[in-house]
C-alpha cells in the first residue's frame, strides 16, 4: 500500500471518530498544536523522523510533550499509530488529518506571500475576497520573502497568482531572450 493511502486512511479514521465523538474542533486544535511542533522544534521533528530511535521510545517522548496538552483520542489515536509501526507516516497523517477537516468544514487554506508584512485591513481585504470568490471560510497564513522585491503571491490550496516584480522581471527576460534568439 502506498504512503499516500495509509496516511489518508489514518486521517480519514481519526476525522471520523473525532466527529462521532463531537470533539472535532478541539482534535483539530490539538494536530494544528502538533504541526506548529513539528515545523518549529527541529528536536521534534527529527524525533518523529528518526528510524533508529524505537517506536516505544518515540511515544514515550511525544506522551511527555503532548500528554497534557491534547485529548485522549488524540493521545489514543497517536498510540496507534506507534503501536502499528507506522511513526513513518505520522507528518503525513497529521498534514492530511488537517486538510480533510478544512475540507469538512469548507475552509480554503490561503499562503499570502510578500515582501513585508501588511497591515491588518489589508488581510481583512484578501480573506473578504477570497471568501466571496469562492464562497467559503479562509484559513489565511502570512510568509515574508524579501527576494521577490515587491508584489506578492496568493495562493489559494493548489492556485496560485504570482504578481511579484521578481516574477515579472524573470517573464521580462525570457521574453527579451527569445526575441533576441529570433533575430
Amino acid at each position: 500500500m502506498n504512503h499516500s493511502k495509509i496516511s489518508s486512511r489514518y486521517a480519514k479514521a481519526l476525522l471520523l471518530s473525532a466527529k462521532e465523538k463531537n470533539i472535532l474542533d478541539t482534535v483539530e486544535k490539538d494536530f494544528l498544536f502538533i504541526e506548529k511542533l513539528i515545523q518549529q522544534v527541529p528536536d521534534f521533528h527529527y524525533l518523529i523522523t528518526d528510524p533508529f530511535i524505537k517506536n516505544k521510545k518515540k511515544y514515550d517522548a511525544l506522551f511527555s510533550i503532548i500528554g497534557k496538552k491534547v485529548t485522549n483520542l488524540t493521545l489514543d489515536f497517536i498510540k496507534m499509530i506507534f503501536e502499528n509501526k507506522r511513526d513513518e507516516f505520522f507528518i503525513d497523517i497529521v498534514r492530511v488529518f488537517l486538510d480533510k477537516y478544512r475540507k469538512e468544514k469548507g475552509i480554503k487554506k490561503v499562503v499570502l506571500t510578500l515582501t513585508r508584512e501588511i497591515g491588518q485591513e489589508s488581510k481583512d481585504n484578501i480573506i473578504n475576497a477570497v471568501k466571496k470568490a469562492y464562497n467559503a471560510d479562509v484559513e489565511l497564513t502570512e510568509k515574508i520573502k524579501p527576494e521577490l522585491i515587491g508584489g506578492f503571491i496568493l495562493r489559494v490550496e493548489d492556485l496560485q497568482l504570482d504578481s511579484t516584480v521578481a516574477n515579472k522581471l524573470k517573464k521580462l527576460k525570457k521574453e527579451l531572450t527569445s526575441t533576441i534568439n529570433n533575430i
